[in-house]
């Protein structure tokens, strides 16, 4: 009876069980093996784990920004490598191929977040068992817009168990910050001398749209499975309203990336916040508008920002850096008036 084997550590659980499901539900006379996924007490699970490991036909294996570094998770993975089994590799929660070292970077990965996982996973394990036992049943197929949509509820579950972020975004909230910044009638950011008495309600627009930008990118973010924390998601055009510095001192310590969008002029919020991310070593990207600098230790920095002319243009800068190989079209938010 052919086995398909998904090695995983149990802060992934819920992938892997998910994954075992499906899996099971779909192939015909098919083990498969998520180990410690309905251990029995009194089984000796290392022989347990051998004995399945050996027996495998096919090894799924998850890989996290955790996984990589457990020596289980690269014993299991050295073992089938030095085997006839089939090998896929499924990265996840913001983990991305370049962050693998051999042997875990020379096989192709798949992307637990790709909308059709579900049919190339399955597809690529019918074909292999297909080649070795001749023949294997199936089902009925897999929809791919189902699968997505629980392997992200799986990813979310991770995420949150965790209490982990993906992404941090900083963004200074209060209107002056933003006061040197107009818009042309080509949609394009500038700078201009600008009356903040006479033109409070026009700037507090142009912000607005940026946030708008952002807000719209981060909805996307968080249906793919991603946490993200974004103050202006719950201030968007109130000035006064602010949130606990303490609280996003502390959800910075746990994002694995962060984002700072520099404003029009100097913001102390926004520096000591890049400044904490670069000291902890989380991946930082710093995005700008063309004709305002950043300062200049931070433009010195490896990331040291990435400039853009419109509204449209962050929102695809940022779908590209964070959401790859998604297809929908941001649109552009036009300021009033």
């Amino acid at each position: 009876m052919p086995v398909i084997f998904i090695s995983y550590i149990d802060e992934e659980k819920e992938v892997a069980h998910f994954l075992a499901d499906t899996l099971q539900a779909h192939f015909r006379g098919v083990t498969v093996s998520a180990y410690s996924w309905r251990q029995r007490p009194g089984e000796d699970w290392q022989q347990q784990l051998r004995h399945n490991l050996s027996s495998a036909d096919a090894v799924v294996f998850l890989l996290g920004p955790k996984s990589i570094h457990k020596q289980w998770i690269l014993f299991e993975y050295g073992a089938a490598w030095f085997s006839d089994k089939l090998l896929i590799p499924v990265y996840h929660s913001g983990l991305r191929p370049e962050d693998l070292q051999a042997p875990l970077n020379t096989i192709v990965h798949e992307r637990a977040e790709n909308p059709s996982l579900g049919s190339t996973l399955c597809n690529t394990i019918l074909a292999f068992l297909k080649s070795r036992h001749g023949s294997q049943e199936t089902n009925g197929s897999i929809v791919d817009g189902d699968f997505h949509k629980l392997m992200v509820e799986a990813l979310a579950k991770v995420r949150r168990n965790a209490r982990e972020l993906d992404l941090f975004v900083s963004f200074p909230l209060n209107t002056e910050a933003w006061e040197n910044l107009a818009v042309s009638d080509a949609g394009l950011l500038t700078r201009g001398a600008m009356r903040l008495s006479g033109d409070r309600k026009h700037l507090r627009e142009m912000r607005g749209v940026l946030i708008g930008v952002v807000n719209d990118f981060v909805t996307e973010y968080r249906a793919a499975g991603y946490e993200v924390f974004f103050a202006g998601a719950k201030s968007n055009t109130d000035d006064n309203k602010t949130y606990d510095v303490a609280v996003s001192r502390d959800l910075l310590r746990t994002a694995r990336e962060f984002v700072l969008i520099w404003p029009a002029r100097f913001s102390s919020g926004a520096l000591c916040e890049a400044a904490m991310a670069y000291t902890l070593g989380i991946r930082s990207r710093y995005y700008r508008r063309e004709s305002i600098p950043l300062p200049t230790f931070l433009s010195n920095l490896e990331n040291g920002g990435q400039s853009f002319q419109k509204p449209a243009d962050l929102a695809r800068q940022l779908r590209a850096a964070y959401l790859p190989g998604t297809t929908s079209e941001q649109t552009e938010t036009v300021v009033p008036a």
